[in-house]
């Protein structure tokens, strides 16, 4: 009986390379539907750091440089979420519709940040919630996508992700990001401006003076005749004038419990 289910040391090393084959292909295959996927929760503040990066923009990285990404990733988890999303597929027509709606998914209304790379849109977007919001507010969300969407479009978006988050954690420390772009906007607004004011004024030198009302009222010759002059009390109303209130309203995130969020976003 022991003999008929003996095996000869050939056919014990064939059995075992076929499971060795199986278990590698298995292995292999959940790594392929994985592999643009990673997640990791820092135990002290109970944040997440979630890469999902479903366009595999980044699988030719090495080990350092990922590491380097994910350690930026990951000192943002110590005042809220962060997440990078690269993605090609959505139902949405806004960038910042799709980033917001991602993010209210997976992590709600907690506080954290989050970078979205969009095909679909061509667009860069860094949106933001609660706590995190506060330093890294719409504006300097715009400014963030302006100094980095040049990297995307010349396909360097493992730059574009680290430029994005090592400058996340330059706001997050109390710090100022360059915001080229938006000195750019107020400088030419200036311009436009003065040189509006400078018209203006030139009009105004320019034109004949016109008189005064003194003037005008000793040219005018009027008179009045009244004959059989009448009145009468034809009826009274009322009208109701409520005295004004103060609106104590806040805006975006304000006390009493509230949260702020939002974003900004940039073609590339």
């Amino acid at each position: 009986m022991l003999n008929a289910f003996h095996l000869s040391p050939k056919k014990i090393s064939k059995v075992c390379t076929a499971f060795l084959t199986v278990f590698l292909m298995t292995a292999l295959f959940s790594f392929s539907v994985q592999a643009g996927y990673y997640e990791e929760q820092n135990p002290d503040t109970g944040y997440w750091m979630v890469l999902d990066d479903q366009l595999d923009l980044l699988s030719e990285l090495n080990d350092e440089s990922l590491a380097v990404l994910k350690d930026e990733m990951r000192k943002v988890t110590q005042h809220g979420h962060a997440a990078l999303v690269t993605v090609n597929n959505h139902s949405f027509s806004s960038e910042i519709e799709y980033a917001q709606d991602y993010y209210y998914k997976d992590f709600r209304s907690d506080s954290g940040t989050m970078l979205v790379i969009d095909f679909k849109l061509r667009k860069i977007t860094v949106v933001s919630d609660g706590e995190v919001h506060k330093a890294v507010t719409n504006s300097y969300a715009r400014s963030i996508t302006d100094n980095i969407y040049s990297y995307a479009s010349d396909g360097d978006y493992y730059r574009c992700a680290l430029e994005a988050f090592q400058q996340i954690n330059t706001l997050l420390a109390g710090k100022c990001i360059a915001q080229p772009m938006k000195y750019i906007s107020n400088a030419l607004l200036a311009v436009i401006l003065a040189l509006l004011i400078n018209y203006i004024w030139a009009r105004i030198a320019s034109g004949s003076s016109a008189a005064s009302d003194r003037e005008w009222l000793e040219k005018l010759d009027v008179h009045f005749n009244l004959h059989n002059l009448k009145i009468r009390h034809t009826g009274t109303t009322k009208r109701y004038n409520p005295p004004s209130k103060s609106s104590g309203g806040s805006s975006g995130g304000g006390g009493g419990g509230g949260h702020s969020s939002g974003g900004g976003s940039h073609s590339f």
